[in-house]
């Protein structure tokens, strides 16, 4: 990992080169914030956190103003029930707090940092919105980072990208500071190639952003080129990140962006193009970003030295050391330093200082490669992978195991709908059968009670036929043959079937005829009772005889009947005998 000549951020800390530059940009009164408040809940809920995001309303000068400003929003979004805002004002309130309260000169920052990260941990990660949670991880992840907490640092990292990448970052209103945070993780272990894909992935998700975060990704993307020694794309990027700063006027990135320029045309050995590009961000930046400018004087005197004016070069070295003086000195800073110092001793003839300060560039760069290793990102990405497929694993395991429950629960409840349905079918046959069984006895005795009944009347006419004949006999040989008839005519009106007998009568052909009665009127709406009663001895089968004896008229009456009923019924089948029109029914 060449380390020496690569260009320069504001600051090489990730956390604060994210989080300083989304909120510290922006500084307004109370009075503005709590009007941009309420403008806030005037916009349709989808556009409040860009809007949030492209105007910010905190104040880094007042934390109870900013704090303030941050708990009406939070509450605002709460009986709005709009949950994405509610939750994002949440880790916006986190990063203030990390950016007002950890003092990065303070030896305990780390410890004071973890806590206020700790105090939203559970909010956060149960959170109803998985982006909110993997947006806390970016932010934990970036912190440990920049406190050299790096493997369990770029652990976060990697979670949080990888829930983003699920979600994906088209849904996510920060996708591009998610991006742009995760490229300058990868840049400072060293992964040039892996920064640049997220640096210009980033660049697709820029809905409203501020100008300098946007500044600041073209920059980190230039840099990355440059470490690759992809000099030309390095400079056209560079170049489109120096127009982004022009158009904000951010005097800072002017500095920084013009000095990666000169420095770039250096590394390219276009020393004499270089320098004024060296020189006039020393003029833009030396009252601003005095440590960048440091930085920059040493690639002044690497210019210098390249073209042997030595003088001029060891006076940029002395200027370097009075802006580093009071400020946070970085390792960039010693490695430039070292290099410089001992290619100023090669050029004056001091091989031994030469030796000394090639040997501790060797060692602050070995430090440095050792600290920012790239095989540490892919063992910590093996690592995750590695979990990652476990789990899925797991799940798939478990949804196995639940398939194979679920069809053998379904296997069993069909089986036992199968014995249910069997049962029931088996027991309603039986049920049918005897049910068949009873309608058959019934219909059996009901036919046997019939028969009798009318075998009774034929035994009764019978007798009666017989008795009247010895009668009729004895009467005549009577001395009073008009009493004798009178008393025939008596006993023949006797066997008249009465009205009890044909209720009777006929209780018991229903239940051998079922409906006959009951279709033949709908045949036939005009049948008499007599001409009933005819038609169900006729239905019986039985002698003209018989039947004139059981109604008590004579038989040529029930011929007679007989004749009329079947034309009444013969509209039906013409020419049909009245036996087979009642077969019928």
């Amino acid at each position: 990992m060449k380390i020496s000549d690569h260009g320069r951020l504001p600051a090489n800390r990730c956390f604060w080169s994210v989080s300083i530059i989304l909120i510290g940009w922006l500084w307004v009164s109370d009075v503005q914030a709590q009007i941009r408040v309420k403008e806030l809940f005037t916009l349709p809920s989808d556009q409040r956190i860009v809007n949030l995001i492209a105007r910010p309303i905190f104040n880094l000068s007042d934390s109870l103003g900013t704090t303030n400003s941050i708990d009406s929003i939070i509450a605002l979004a709460k009986n709005e029930s709009d949950q994405p805002l509610y939750w994002y004002a949440h880790i916006v309130r986190l990063r203030f707090q990390l950016s007002f309260h950890v003092d990065r000169k303070n030896k305990a920052e780390l410890a004071s940092g973890i806590h206020i990260l700790e105090t939203y941990r559970r909010s956060l990660e149960n959170c109803p919105l998985p982006i909110t949670t993997a947006g806390y991880w970016h932010i934990y992840g970036s912190f440990l980072i920049d406190h050299l907490q790096l493997d369990e640092g770029f652990r976060y990292m990697l979670r949080a990208m990888q829930r983003f990448e699920q979600i994906g970052y088209d849904k996510d209103p920060q996708g591009f500071e998610h991006l742009y945070g995760i490229g300058t993780i990868y840049y400072r272990f060293g992964d040039y190639p892996t920064a640049i894909r997220y640096l210009s992935l980033a660049e697709r998700y820029q809905p409203r952003l501020p100008m300098r975060l946007r500044t600041a990704a073209l920059n980190t993307l230039g840099v990355a080129y440059q470490e690759l020694k992809a000099y030309d794309k390095a400079l056209i990027t560079f170049r489109k990140a120096l127009n982004q700063a022009r158009l904000n006027q951010d005097s800072a990135y002017l500095s920084v962006v013009t000095g990666n320029i000169g420095n770039t045309l250096r590394l390219q050995g276009r020393t004499r193009q270089a320098l004024p590009y060296l020189y006039q961000d020393l003029a833009f930046g030396e009252s601003i970003v005095p440590e960048n400018c440091a930085i920059t004087c040493l690639f002044i005197a690497k210019a210098l030295l390249s073209l042997d004016s030595t003088r001029k070069a060891h006076d940029y070295i002395s200027r370097s050391r009075r802006l580093m003086a009071g400020q946070l000195v970085r390792n960039e800073y010693y490695v430039n330093y070292s290099e410089v110092q001992a290619l100023y001793a090669r050029k004056t003839g001091n091989l031994q200082q030469a030796l000394f300060w090639t040997d501790s560039t060797t060692r602050l760069t070995d430090s440095l490669r050792t600290i920012f290793d790239s095989k540490r990102l892919t063992a910590n990405e093996s690592r995750l992978n590695a979990q990652r497929y476990l789990a899925t694993l797991q799940h798939v395991k478990a949804q196995k195991e639940q398939a194979e429950l679920i069809r053998n629960l379904s296997i069993g409840a069909l089986l036992l709908l199968t014995i249910l349905g069997v049962y029931a079918l088996n027991q309603n046959r039986q049920k049918l059968r005897l049910q068949e069984k009873r309608q058959a006895e019934q219909l059996a005795h009901a036919t046997d009670q019939l028969t009798q009944y009318i075998n009774s009347l034929q035994d009764k006419n019978e007798l009666i036929d017989q008795i009247s004949a010895e009668l009729a006999l004895a009467l005549r040989s009577s001395s009073n043959p008009p009493e004798a008839d009178q008393h025939l005519d008596t006993l023949r009106n006797s066997v008249i079937l009465t009205e009890k007998d044909w209720l009777q009568f006929r209780h018991l052909f229903e239940q051998v005829h079922p409906r006959f009665f009951e279709t033949l009127r709908q045949q036939v709406a005009d049948l008499s009772p007599t001409e009933l009663r005819l038609l169900a001895l006729t239905k019986l089968g039985l002698p003209t005889k018989e039947m004139a004896y059981m109604l008590g008229v004579s038989v040529d009456a029930i011929r007679k009947s007989r004749h009329r009923l079947r034309k009444k019924l013969e509209h039906q089948s013409p020419n049909t005998a009245l036996e087979e029109l009642l077969a019928r029914l």
